[in-house]
């Protein structure tokens, strides 16, 4: 039975059939109840007898002056009492009445009883047996049947048809609202038919377009930054080159081996320059997603000391003073090199922006069990307080720590600055 009730109320087909045989049901049925109950229970009642009666009556009176004035017999008076009744409101069945001895008390006694009942005829008497009612008493309540019984039917009909309507016309509105941009304008029809599966239907794709919307906004957002920093980042290397190119333009150096030591720098830059813009277009070409992974299993405290040394030494060129730590110990770091050296040019990029010359700039590197900590320590220029920057710089750095699998951390205070970021050791040891 329960699994029946799922059937019907899952298919609109289904529920459609059933209302049509409840109507039509409830049509035949209140028909029955009009034309033919109702039409005997007036025909048949107490306050209709009367009536009756004197319709009878007056058509008795008038078929026996019928009779009177043409002289039927009673076979001719049999044959034209059909066609005298047939538009009557009632209908008189009359009969042969038998010859009695008119000396008879009883019969005597009988006809003066039935009196109303008995047409004279030239040769005899008949007899109105019964009556009943005429062909168009019967029509009007079979007019009033069918439409009492049509109308029951129809509402029955239209009602359904109606209620689908209203659920339609609901699914419709909530998709309109939802068409507005209201976010929060869930689709919801109850029910469990068709219907209702078209507006779950539509609101998982709704659901799923506006996921699909969210992820296109956060890829969208995280491709801009992602350029953003690649183009901070990218200033840094330049820079050095142009330093260096303009060095060697100008011969501000001093031997053959000390110009090739600069042209070797410029180099490297270049290549570090290549990588960074072939990196911003592989940004541009998959929606800030990097897919390549080219990270580097190296001996960690060698390419510490070296790519820090070569990062901060030349800030001695600018008169600050870089107190750079001499790292010991046997691990594994299993990183990418270009993003380590760009972590390094933003460091040494805001210490030439914001750090105080007059104190020195100290870098440590701390090995802690699992993990390696980096610290860059300096205090805050007052003169650099109006150098204009867009925060970028760091948050590069804070993206480039954890993708290489660290955390960074930040302490600023009134007059100094301290940045702290970790990187893990790698499973294999060198």
């Amino acid at each position: 039975m329960c699994k029946l009730k799922k059937i019907i109320k899952s298919h609109i087909v289904i529920q459609f059939l059933i209302t049509i045989i409840l109507s039509s049901l409830c049509a035949f049925s209140i028909n029955y109840l009009v034309s033919d109950l109702m039409s005997d229970y007036f025909f048949l009642s107490e306050n209709r007898s009367s009536y009756w009666k004197l319709l009878c009556n007056k058509s008795l009176t008038e078929f026996q002056y019928y009779v009177t004035e043409t002289n039927l017999n009673r076979e001719q008076a049999l044959a034209n009492s059909k066609l005298q009744s047939s538009d009557s409101e009632v209908v008189l069945f009359y009969e042969n009445f038998p010859s009695y001895d008119e000396s008879n008390s009883e019969y005597q006694q009988f006809l003066e009883k039935n009196r109303e009942n008995i047409i004279e005829c030239s040769d005899g008497l008949i007899f109105a047996t019964s009556y009943a009612p005429g062909k168009a008493y019967r029509r009007k309540w079979k007019l009033r049947g069918m439409l009492y019984g049509t109308l029951f039917a129809a509402s029955i009909l239209f009602s359904y048809i109606i209620y689908l309507l209203v659920r339609i016309k609901q699914l419709h509105n909530q998709i309109l609202n939802s068409k507005k941009g209201e976010k929060n304008s869930k689709i919801s029809i109850r029910g469990q038919d068709e219907i209702f599966e078209l507006g779950e239907t539509i609101e998982s794709m709704r659901t799923s377009l506006l996921n699909l919307l969210e992820n296109e906004k956060q890829i969208q957002a995280s491709q801009n930054q992602l350029i953003a920093s690649l183009s901070h980042d990218i200033r840094t290397p330049l820079t050095k080159l142009i330093g260096y190119l303009e060095i060697i333009k100008y011969h501000k150096i001093s031997s053959l081996l000390e110009q090739e030591q600069y042209i070797l720098k410029a180099t490297e830059k270049a290549y570090q320059l290549k990588s960074l813009s072939d990196e911003l277009l592989n940004c541009v070409l998959v929606k800030g997603k990097l897919i390549r992974d080219n990270r580097e299993l190296v001996n960690g405290s060698e390419f510490l000391n070296q790519i820090l040394y070569e990062s901060f030494s030349e800030l001695e060129k600018d008169e600050f003073e870089i107190k750079l730590p001499q790292i010991k110990g046997k691990y594994a770091l299993n990183i990418r090199v270009d993003a380590f050296q760009r972590i390094c040019d933003n460091l040494s990029s805001n210490i030439v922006k914001y750090a105080d010359k007059n104190h020195p700039v100290l870098i440590n590197v701390d090995d802690i069990e699992d993990y390696v900590q980096i610290s860059v320590s300096n205090y805050k220029s007052k003169k650099r307080k109006d150098v204009s920057h867009h925060g970028i710089g760091l948050s590069s750095v804070r993206d480039l720590a954890a993708e290489l699998g660290g955390t960074l951390s930040i302490n600023d205070s009134k007059h100094q600055f301290s940045i702290y970021f970790t990187l893990p050791k790698a499973d294999l040891n060198l």
